[in-house]
């Protein structure tokens, strides 16, 4: 999975796109990280909650 971001920067006089910059990068580690932080939180209130006890 990528995030795309960019921005046209120059047109010519019919408004159509002549020049555009922006990044691209990809995001699959950020979301399996997120994914795997979600299945591990229940488990980790869990033990936070006998640990307080």
């Amino acid at each position: 999975m990528f995030a795309v971001n960019g921005t046209v920067v120059r047109r010519d006089t019919l408004g159509n796109h002549l020049r555009i910059i922006g990044t691209q990068f990809e995001v699959d580690h950020v979301k399996e990280a997120e994914k795997n932080i979600e299945h591990s939180e229940p488990n980790l209130r869990h033990c936070s909650t006998v640990l307080m006890t």
